[in-house]
């Protein structure tokens, strides 16, 4: 004849392997939602959204047992990326607009427009060269009127005369005959300036030459500019912009190395009237 069992300790036999069976099952679930993501595979979608597995309490009758999901990454829904891309033609496409509405405004007369710049096809353009430019250099880079003069430091009886750093060749050059020395340019009638040209020419190599620039407006203000110049350098030429294009009535360069062994020489002088040049 079987031993027959306490209710009280039946109870709690059942329950302790409910309790079992419970764990059991959660811990499976937890498994089975780590192995659902390759970690290796990569999801063609724009947008991911993280899921991290929680936790699993399974709860005995005699004690308490717990399983800790798995945290996984899941690829997220592609609406989310999709208007992320979307958005980004537009903003480029309104920037390109409002850049080419700045650069070439509206006119019906000159006076409408920035120094510098004439209204043609009512629009505000850069003046053209009137003498035009040196070879080899941007076209945007004009040779000073042929009213303009030149003064300044030279050696004596040399034929590399300040003259010839503005006329508009570069196989002629104005020479210090030092390792220092400075060429006034002055212009009659005022010139839209938004930038200088240096064209250096230095020997022997590998010097430094700094640059001192004082430009004189017609309304009597003078900016100061600096620039530098290494032979050492792959361009052959500076560009020097003033804060804001004025009608500049004469301008001075002042040159000076530190090796007391070399001469500065300067192959062109040259403007740029429009500032977007």
């Amino acid at each position: 004849m079987s031993a027959r069992i306490a209710p009280a300790a039946k109870a709690q036999h059942r329950a302790s392997r409910l309790g079992a069976q419970l764990l059991i099952a959660t811990t499976l679930g937890a498994s089975s939602r780590a192995c659902l993501i390759n970690p290796q595979k990569d999801y063609p979608v724009a947008g991911r959204v993280a899921a991290t597995g929680g936790n699993g309490v399974a709860d005995g009758g005699a004690g308490e047992g717990t399983a800790q999901g798995n945290g996984g990454e899941l690829p997220g829904a592609s609406r989310s990326g999709a208007d992320g891309v979307g958005g980004a033609p537009a903003s480029g496409d309104a920037g390109a607009s409002s850049s080419a509405g700045a650069t070439s405004p509206a006119c019906n007369a000159e006076a409408e427009c920035s120094i510098g710049k004439v209204c043609k096809d009512q629009r505000c353009q850069c003046v053209a060269c009137p003498r035009g430019g040196v070879a080899g250099l941007p076209d945007t880079f004009c040779v000073v009127p042929a009213n303009a003069v030149a003064t300044g430091s030279v050696a004596p009886a040399s034929p590399e005369t300040p003259e010839q750093a503005i006329d508009g060749d570069a196989n002629t050059a104005w020479a210090s005959g030092d390792y220092a020395g400075n060429i006034t340019i002055s212009f009659p009638t005022p010139q839209p300036v938004a930038a200088l040209v240096l064209y250096p020419e230095v020997s022997p190599g590998n010097v430094v030459v700094n640059y001192t620039i004082s430009v004189h407006s017609d309304g009597g203000a003078v900016e100061m500019l600096t620039a530098q110049f290494t032979t050492a350098s792959s361009q052959a030429w500076l560009r020097v912009p003033l804060s804001t294009p004025v009608m500049v009535t004469d301008i001075t360069v002042e040159a000076h190395s530190r090796a007391t062994d070399t001469w500065i020489a300067l192959k062109e002088v040259l403007v740029v009237p429009c500032a977007s040049n």
